[in-house]
């Protein structure tokens, strides 16, 4: 696992993630028990917003896409259907805003209001992810039917 980035997205208190991807790869168990660790549950594959994520093509749009096309499995960690108490449906109302207001314009700046004890369980997701990865028998690598798969 070479590359992993966050979704930057202005959101307190996730209590679900998604990994974009990461279901293509070996390594999905890893994430499973990384973001269990910090307490998340995991986003069904099948929830509003990872049909979104799928129809956008988030994950081929992400800075992640040019490791993955290489053969490298990456991680694009963001948050799932359902932000901290609010009902499910509240982590796509906050993306559905995102997109609307912010993404790719000047309101896309620092001064966004961010939860910073949020962002270190996610840190964290990662960090765990990174040093199982690492500690593993074998190396990450994508599953046989992913596109991203090459041979080695």
């Amino acid at each position: 696992m070479a590359s992993s980035s966050l979704c930057k997205l202005p959101v307190s208190n996730p209590s679900e993630r998604t990994i974009n991807a990461l279901r293509r790869a070996r390594t999905q168990r890893i994430f499973w028990r990384a973001a269990a660790s910090e307490g998340y549950a995991i986003t069904p594959p099948d929830s509003p917003i990872m049909r979104e994520a799928q129809a956008q093509d988030f994950f081929n749009r992400s800075d992640q896409a040019s490791f993955a096309h290489a053969g490298v499995p990456v991680a694009n960690l963001s948050f799932g259907d359902r932000i901290g108490a609010a009902p499910a449906g509240s982590g796509k109302a906050a993306l559905d805003d995102y997109m609307l207001h912010r993404y790719h314009q000047p309101s896309d700046d620092l001064h966004q209001p961010l939860d910073f004890e949020a962002g270190t369980h996610s840190v964290r997701v990662f960090a765990r992810m990174l040093l199982a990865a690492a500690d593993a028998p074998a190396r990450a690598q994508w599953k046989k039917n992913s596109p991203y798969q090459r041979p080695h």
